[in-house]
């Protein structure tokens, strides 16, 4: 049964991503990011920090 997943599992690889192909270096093209600074701190507000972090409810 493992010799079966180590062949589907190659068989998979080997369709998704053929050798030879692109960088061999991870150098993802990251986005960028925008956080909502309101939201944030109108969250950090109604945290309750006597527990953990956790909210009351």
């Amino acid at each position: 049964m493992l010799v079966a997943a180590r062949k589907w599992l190659l068989a998979l690889v080997e369709l998704s991503e053929p050798l030879g192909e692109g960088p061999d270096v991870l150098d993802p093209e990251l986005l960028p990011v925008e956080y909502d600074d309101a939201a944030i701190a109108e969250y950090m507000g109604e945290v309750s920090w006597h527990n953990g972090g956790e909210d009351e409810s």
